[in-house]
């Protein structure tokens, strides 16, 4: 008697992401614009793609960093992103936390993608213009002096 492993893979993936709640979480799986240095591959565009993922905190000692987590994707949902690996990041619908992919494996039957991931800090603060010689405290017009407080100073 064999195993079909596919089958079998595709039976408990239906099972365990039809469960939802606290179980199953909105995600947007994003590849920057970069050079994945794991597989050689540049990405001149970047792709995200809306998913699900189920979520589980990674196992270790009792003093391990709790910010690490194992994320399960479907390798169907995310067939637009070629080979998912380290500088790719998924973001929580839910709360915006990010996580970066720390490395990726797909399952031997080809079904799921595994994920270790760590909690972000990454914040977007602005744009890339150069910072200006003085700061303008008031209104959006340009800076008239080192400091331009306007009329609520004055």
């Amino acid at each position: 008697m064999t195993l079909d492993l596919t089958s079998l893979t595709q039976s408990i993936l239906a099972t365990v992401f039809n469960l939802g709640g606290d179980v199953v979480k909105d995600v947007i799986y994003v590849r920057p614009v970069s050079l994945t240095k794991e597989t050689g591959e540049s990405a001149t565009n970047e792709i995200s793609v809306a998913t699900q993922a189920v979520i589980g905190s990674s196992q270790g000692s009792p003093t391990s960093r709790n910010d690490r987590e194992r994320l399960l994707i479907r390798a169907t949902d995310i067939n637009t992103i070629i080979k998912p690996a380290s500088g790719d990041y998924i973001v929580q619908n839910a709360n915006g936390l990010r996580r970066d992919v720390i490395s990726a494996s797909l399952d031997p039957t080809g079904q799921v993608w595994s994920f270790r991931t760590v909690h972000s800090l990454h914040q977007d603060f602005g744009d890339l213009n150069a910072h200006g010689t003085s700061d303008d405290w008031s209104n959006l017009t340009a800076a008239t002096e080192a400091e331009d407080r306007g009329a609520l100073y004055e």
